[in-house]
């Protein structure tokens, strides 16, 4: 069982008279602090802790009986706590989470692309239709020709092999009793995708599938607690969607130029509306890879922007011209494009980095584009580019950041915005 620390924490409430109001109304809360006083645990810590009282028994406070993961197809399963995404069910070393009635999962063309619990290249996503049906409807965002050949189901009837093609519907959960089981599809690139099917107290559930549970509860925990900060900063999916008052990099003076507008073009550039949300948001963690390279040289200057170097706000040392940044510029990126599209984003940032969460299936889902960035810029010239090895795409989805000393949670240049009176603390 999980020990966790009590954190202490000073919320910087963002107050103010005047215009200074006005902007944080509109704004719908697009920037707020958070300062930690007490430093929680780190994930390495809380790994430590849970390897130390067994990884393969139940650490979930409820008292379960469950059957042999090895001799029975439909897994009998008991669960005293209501179901809700972040529930996670330790079961034989396994890992199930992200309960409710959608749930998706996808990998990359690569060979080594990683396995995600959202849409990636290509994958299914499975909907509950009642309590007896569940939908499966496999999904292609690339032009290479993959397809879907087998359909394997666990049911309390025994385990169901078939072919398959785009869509199917699978009925029969109403006579299986509480419990889940696996829905696996084989594509034709010969990897296989699995989600879980939870029936429980009369309701159907889908979920992801972890091959450890401890990589399920770490990030559930994770998630919590960075869900808990945001709550407490007034912060919602409902008011991060607005593109209104967002400032980065800077907060344009005369004669300056402010980089927002051009990412909320690009985003209408490279989406179209019959696309699904978490869709949309692969084609900008895609493109983001492919046409921007981490500033490794402006690292080596001890600065985080060239255009603080060059002393430079006319735009011409900003991202979206010289196509090289850093942590904080990919992240804000991804936010905003998001936000372009009515998805709500924010970015999230401790003492040494910054990331997105985009909300997508009734859950904050973590994008770490800067450690899956492939392209690097070692030279003051930021035209020249190394790249890496290893280009394998969807390894830093929905992995853990440490969430000690969070700075803040929001959008936008924030020291420049309260310089400027835009906002006050």
């Amino acid at each position: 069982m999980f020990i966790y620390l009590i954190i202490n924490i000073i919320i910087f409430l963002l107050t103010g008279s005047g215009q200074d109001n006005t902007f944080l109304a509109n704004a719908n809360i697009s920037f707020q602090t958070l300062e930690v006083i007490e430093k929680a645990e780190s994930h390495r810590e809380c790994y430590e802790e849970s390897k130390n009282n067994d990884l393969y028994k139940t650490y979930l406070n409820d008292n379960t009986k469950h059957d042999d993961l090895s001799t029975n197809s439909w897994h009998i399963y008991q669960h005293d706590n209501p179901i809700s995404v972040n529930t996670v069910i330790n079961y034989h070393g396994k890992g199930l989470s992200n309960f409710g009635k959608v749930v998706a999962v996808g990998t990359g063309i690569r060979k080594n692309d990683g396995i995600v619990p959202t849409e990636a290249d290509y994958g299914f996503v499975a909907n509950v239709i009642d309590k007896d049906t569940i939908s499966i409807e496999n999904y292609n965002n690339t032009d290479k020709d993959v397809k879907t050949t087998l359909i394997y189901v666990e049911k309390s009837d025994g385990n169901h092999t078939n072919k398959f093609s785009d869509y199917e519907l699978i009925s029969g959960y109403s006579k299986c009793d509480n419990g889940f089981g696996y829905i696996t599809v084989t594509f034709s690139t010969g990897k296989e995708l699995s989600i879980g099917v939870l029936k429980f107290d009369e309701e159907l559930y889908v979920c992801n599938i972890e091959d450890y549970a401890i990589n399920s509860e770490a990030l559930v925990q994770y998630r919590k607690r960075i869900t808990e900060k945001m709550q407490k900063l007034g912060i919602t999916p409902e008011n991060s969607t607005n593109t209104n008052y967002i400032y980065y990099p800077i907060v344009a003076q005369a004669n300056e130029k402010d980089d927002v507008p051009y990412w909320l073009d690009m985003a209408e550039k490279l989406t179209e509306d019959s696309w699904t949300n978490a869709h949309k948001v692969m084609v900008f963690y895609n493109y983001i890879r492919e046409n921007i390279a981490y500033d490794q040289w402006i690292i080596s200057q001890g600065e985080q922007t060239r255009w603080k170097i060059y002393n430079s706000y006319d735009g011409s040392q900003y991202i979206s011209h010289i196509k090289v940044g850093v942590c904080q510029d990919v992240s804000h990126i991804l936010a905003i494009m998001c936000r372009n599209e009515g998805i709500p984003a924010v970015v999230v940032a401790n003492g040494n980095h910054m990331w997105t969460m985009v909300y997508l299936y009734n859950r904050w889902v973590t994008y770490d584009i800067t450690n899956d960035m492939i392209h690097y810029a070692y030279n003051k010239d930021p035209a020249v580019w190394t790249d890496k090895d290893n280009k394998n795409n969807y390894i830093h989805i929905e992995k853990i950041n440490s969430i000690e000393d969070i700075r803040f949670i929001g959008i936008g240049n924030y020291e420049d915005m309260k310089a400027y009176g835009v906002l006050s603390n």
